[in-house]
């Protein structure tokens, strides 16, 4: 008898504590909630997605480094951004810009580093990131010009086909039908030209 009267108390403070600790964090939700008058839409371990209770057209995110502390903020206007952990500590962050564009950033969540805005991503590799502003590849460090930083000219023909999806749609407006690095120094190329002639091509990869 006096088993079941010690089982029956030990699960009574069992059901307090749990209790407890789940207003806690209530608490704590509806406590940021009130502070920022906004309302979170989603949340990662990193990062948070929120609306702007007083207007309904303001939305954004904000990016936390691993030690908690805000390294970033950017209102959204209403469109949905892409969370993509890319490897170890580097988060990727898409935010469509229209036509099939979009505007992309890297955050290194461990030391707390955020990443110039970049559109017309191509693709990543070896902590170097390849996209094309204007009419020319470039190459660089994805945190730091300083470090690696190279543009190539190329002979090439833009168009854009809208039945592609996002990623594809730059592939065509940049005439870059596929682009990869092969190692750390060399990257591959496979574009249109101006005759509309699929061509390849491999760049070493030297700063200058």
């Amino acid at each position: 008898m006096m088993k079941k009267i010690l089982y029956v108390l030990f699960m009574c403070c069992l059901l307090v504590s749990l209790l407890s600790c789940a207003r806690k964090q209530e608490d704590t939700t509806n406590q940021w909630d009130a502070e920022t008058s906004s309302t979170i839409l989603e949340q990662g371990a990193n990062w948070i997605v929120f609306s702007d209770n007083a207007n309904n057209y303001s939305s954004g995110f904000a990016v936390y480094s691993d030690e908690g502390d805000e390294v970033f903020w950017h209102e959204t206007f209403g469109r949905d951004p892409e969370f993509f952990m890319i490897s170890g500590n580097l988060l990727r962050v898409d935010l469509p810009a229209g036509t099939g564009m979009r505007h992309t950033w890297f955050f290194d969540l461990e030391q707390g580093l955020v990443s110039p805005m970049y559109s017309n991503i191509l693709t990543i590799g070896y902590g170097k990131v390849a996209h094309q502003p204007l009419d020319m590849l470039v190459v660089q460090n994805i945190f730091d010009v300083e470090l690696f930083y190279a543009e190539f000219e190329l002979d090439s023909n833009s168009w854009l086909d809208l039945s592609l999806d996002a990623q594809e749609q730059v592939l065509f407006m940049s005439a870059f039908r596929s682009v990869e690095f092969i190692d750390e120094n060399h990257l591959l190329v496979e574009f249109y030209n101006t005759y509309g002639e699929l061509t390849q091509k491999t760049f070493e990869l030297r700063a200058g």
